[in-house]
């Protein structure tokens, strides 16, 4: 019986993690009609990228924890502040009312360090190139509690949590688990097995 008890957990585990990346690469070959090829250059239709990001975004935060205060009682609404890009914006926006484990999410869009703050998930756009200054604008060391992500490049260099990419046509994410630590947030590993870690060199 104990035999049989985990190798049906090892089989649950495998089917967990063929779920999510099926739901990964389904999102992504949503987007495969967009694709257009120019002068040996492909991307994906402008249209399409902000609820690509948008759904994987919310599909992360299912494997999302926050610990200390940012967990709050466990049923309280979770938070997620948007900076930048009209386009994301309203995207992220329309999973507003989704339920993250029991939590109720919220979107809303943040100007101010004190806004994000009083966020548990803060979504950076890159979506007009103006990166730089956002981040500027938001020291992302001193948001403890808070899971950031973007579409930014180089923005886990930065000190950003997780970076979504696009490899091959198919959209992708980095976590920086050093970050990830010293925020007090934790990632399941189902959704580390399919992630890429961060490697900052050191």
């Amino acid at each position: 019986m104990a035999v049989l008890i985990v190798n049906m957990r090892r089989s649950m585990n495998r089917c967990f993690i063929r779920l999510l990346s099926g739901i990964l690469v389904a999102l992504c070959s949503a987007a495969a009609p967009c694709l257009a090829s120019g002068g040996g250059d492909v991307t994906i239709g402008a249209d399409k990228l902000p609820e690509l990001k948008s759904a994987v975004v919310v599909r992360i935060l299912q494997f999302a924890q926050w610990r200390g205060e940012s967990a709050g009682n466990g049923t309280e609404p979770l938070r997620m502040g948007v900076l930048g890009g009209d386009k994301i914006t309203a995207a992220l926006a329309a999973h507003a009312g989704a339920d993250i484990n029991g939590r109720r999410l919220e979107v809303t869009t943040v100007t101010s360090i004190d806004d994000a703050a009083h966020c548990q998930v803060l979504y950076i756009s890159d979506e007009d190139g103006d990166h730089a200054t956002l981040v500027d604008a938001l020291d992302l060391r001193t948001l403890p509690g808070v899971l950031s992500i973007s579409d930014a490049p180089r923005f886990n260099d930065d000190g950003g949590i997780i970076q979504l990419s696009l490899e091959n046509g198919k959209l992708v994410f980095t976590i920086n688990t050093n970050c990830l630590e010293a925020r007090h947030l934790f990632l399941s590993s189902r959704l580390m097995s399919v992630a890429h870690v961060y490697d900052d060199g050191s």
